[in-house]
């Protein structure tokens, strides 16, 4: 087998990290604000759909492949361009914010709009947010097929079970 065959990922690598970044950028935002934001462009629509289209669809495409390109990590690159010292804490700051500032809310506020506000219109986001991170903490890290029982063998999945 020749080398280049090698280093090449199997088609189930390839299908799992496909649905991770499926998942990752298909969301509520992009069946549900599409259409209002057309409703709100009125006759622009289809000025407001490329516009959408190329900053959310051709944007992180264009991203995705210059990360791929380089072939490094986050922390290689910002080391890179910042210093290691800085690059290390500026990939940390990212990481650490993405969860709780970006992903978090988007869900809860999902959640809330389509499911807790329909029968509970005065509860409020902020605790529809806590609940649910509570009960996703606690749903993977309880049980026998829990994140903390796999954790025995696969250290990282701590940093999915820790308490917020």
């Amino acid at each position: 087998m020749s080398k280049g065959k090698q280093n090449l990922l199997s088609f189930g690598a390839i299908a799992v990290i496909s649905a991770a970044l499926f998942s990752g950028h298909f969301g509520v935002g992009d069946v549900i604000f599409p259409p209002i934001l057309g409703k709100g462009a009125g006759s622009s629509w289809f000025m407001a759909a490329m516009g959408y289209g190329i900053i959310n669809s051709l944007g992180v495409l264009v991203a995705y492949l210059a990360v791929s390109r380089q072939q490094k990590t986050l922390l290689e690159m910002s080391s890179r361009t910042l210093g290691r010292a800085f690059g290390v804490v500026f990939t940390t700051i990212c990481m650490l914010i993405i969860g709780p500032v970006f992903i978090l809310p988007r869900v809860s506020s999902a959640t809330h709009e389509m499911a807790v506000a329909l029968f509970f219109p005065n509860f409020p986001l902020f605790a529809t947010l806590a609940i649910s991170l509570r009960s996703t903490t606690g749903w993977h890290t309880t049980g026998p097929r829990s994140s903390i029982g796999l954790a025995r063998s696969y250290p990282r999945l701590l940093l999915f079970s820790w308490p917020y």
